[in-house]
């Protein structure tokens, strides 16, 4: 019996060893003995940045129309509906101690959009730099006469009121300050006058580092909290930077300029200051500006400033901004906003310790220039 069960065990243990393992270790084994490499294969991820932002989109959104709407900044406009969305945001003098918005759209389209005012020359000429379409409710002599000149694409309330353009009786605001209007009628109305809608934007440099470390080697060590913009006596704005956002307030008049749809305060990653001279060349005191040439200005990102030149060669050219070194402004992605005022005493920074230093480099530069 015990000879038996001792041939039986023999034969037991025969068997397991030579049984085939099962594959998953089989395989392990020999990945482990011949030292193999596993990798994986990870596709890399395509970023299409918006033209005018340059933050994230979808590829099909590089090609969306900018539109360019003139926005109403009377007292009695404000709060202004979508200027917190505007990826540009432009403020210029009109007649009197007003100025006016010129609102640039293309990576979002809010609804509604308003007050929206008449046109002016110079942000004509804007506007056809951008290659966006101009979208405006009425508009000067020269005005009319600049859209008419240069044939700019261009969607007028005075001629489509009624139907792309209405007045919001829900806002409690009286003629001429209640002209608002959408995405939707602009796109329904560009498409009836055969406008490009699907075209390529050369907007601006952004900085995609994660440090932004191109932004931060071209501002250099020159901080600046806040800038006071004097348009007229009686109108000042104030940009001032929080360093918890890393943007740019926008204060009007001693409040906080307010988006009317989504109350949000209006925050740029940008602001680009430029001295252009205006003067009075029209009826009823409207302006023109020397827009075209070269002239000085500032940019003011991540809390720091930097003398810049502002170049325009043409009206259907593009306004080019670079270093006291002449190389191309590299911007911080997100909106930005863009002001003119007339004279450098026009504008106040602070620290103040701080202004006679960046006076001192942009005194140095026009002389170099000239």
């Amino acid at each position: 019996m015990k000879r038996k069960l001792m041939i039986l065990g023999v034969l037991m243990i025969f068997l397991i060893s030579c049984s085939p393992k099962k594959n998953v270790d089989s395989n392990h084994s020999k990945k482990v003995e011949d030292n193999e490499e596993i990798v994986e294969e990870v596709e890399e991820k395509v970023h299409y940045y918006s033209p005018y932002r340059g933050e994230d989109v979808e590829e099909s959104d590089l090609t969306k129309p900018a539109y360019a709407i003139m926005l109403d900044n009377h007292p009695d406009a404000r709060p202004q509906a979508g200027i917190s969305e505007a990826d540009i945001l432009y403020e210029m003098k009109v007649e009197g101690d007003f100025t006016r918005y010129f609102a640039v759209f293309q990576q979002n389209y809010p609804d509604p959009v308003g007050p929206i005012r008449s046109a002016r020359p110079y942000f004509v000429e804007e506007a056809l730099g951008l290659g966006s379409i101009y979208v405006h409710w009425g508009g000067s002599e020269a005005g009319y006469q600049e859209i008419r000149g240069t044939k700019i694409p261009n969607i007028d309330g005075i001629a489509w009121e009624g139907t792309t353009f209405y007045r919001n009786k829900e806002v409690n605001k009286l003629k001429p300050h209640n002209g608002y209007s959408n995405f939707s009628l602009f796109e329904e109305k560009a498409k009836e006058l055969g406008y490009e809608l699907d075209k390529t934007h050369q907007g601006f440099t952004f900085d995609h580092s994660e440090d932004l470390g191109e932004v931060q080697g071209e501002m250099g060590d020159q901080i600046c909290e806040k800038a006071i913009l004097t348009f007229a006596p009686t109108y000042k704005v104030e940009v001032e930077y929080d360093s918890n956002s890393q943007g740019y307030h926008l204060i009007r008049d001693g409040e906080e300029v307010i988006d009317e749809n989504n109350k949000e305060v209006c925050q740029f990653k940008n602001i680009i200051l430029r001295v252009i001279p205006s003067r009075v060349a029209g009826p009823l005191g409207t302006l023109a500006m020397d827009n075209i040439g070269t002239g000085e200005g500032f940019y003011l990102s991540s809390g720091k400033i930097i003398p810049i030149i502002w170049s325009k060669d043409s009206k259907d050219s593009p306004m080019k901004y670079s270093t006291e070194e002449g190389q191309e402004i590299i911007f911080n992605p997100g909106k930005t906003y863009i002001a003119t005022v007339n004279t450098m005493g026009d504008l106040d920074f602070y620290p103040q310790e701080n202004h006679e230093e960046v006076e001192e480099n942009t005194t140095d530069m026009t002389e170099e220039n000239n």
